[in-house]
């Protein structure tokens, strides 16, 4: 059994949300874009997002404490899941373990010779790279 279809990678933050989205495979994440929480209407956004693409799933970044434990941010993650998984039940929705995101992307725009000017960059390079550990972490368990 392999994944199908595109799956939507999501970093929830107080003020931004970024998004990520997978190739038709499910073999590569990639970024999409950065939901401003202040500037748009977040679930028109993600309305217009799951028409255009077709989503087989979603994967919400879960926001644990480094000892593994769930803080505020973790629990705010879960309601937001909830909520898409009410808004969208044809839709799986998964929550999946994004302790070290943000490092791993500030890092990367670093390796790249990138300043951080904007924290919206870091966001979608974190979704992507949330998304894109999904995917190899459950077809690992899939083979």
């Amino acid at each position: 059994m392999r994944h199908q279809g595109r799956f939507l990678g999501l970093d929830f933050g107080e003020r931004y949300i970024g998004v990520a989205i997978s190739d038709e495979s499910a073999i590569i994440a990639q970024c999409l874009e950065v939901i401003d929480t202040d500037q748009v209407n977040v679930w028109e956004r993600l309305d217009q997002i799951c028409a255009e693409y077709q989503l087989s799933g979603i994967v919400v970044g879960l926001a644990r404490n480094m000892n593994g434990s769930k803080g505020m941010r973790a629990k705010q993650c879960e309601a937001f899941a909830n909520c898409l998984e009410e808004r969208y039940p044809e839709i799986s929705v998964e929550l999946w373990d994004e302790r070290l995101s943000s490092v791993a992307a500030t890092r990367m725009l670093k390796e790249v010779g990138q300043r951080e000017k904007k924290r919206r960059v870091r966001d979608k390079i974190a979704a992507a790279w949330i998304l894109q550990a999904y995917l190899d972490g459950t077809r690992r368990c899939l083979l």
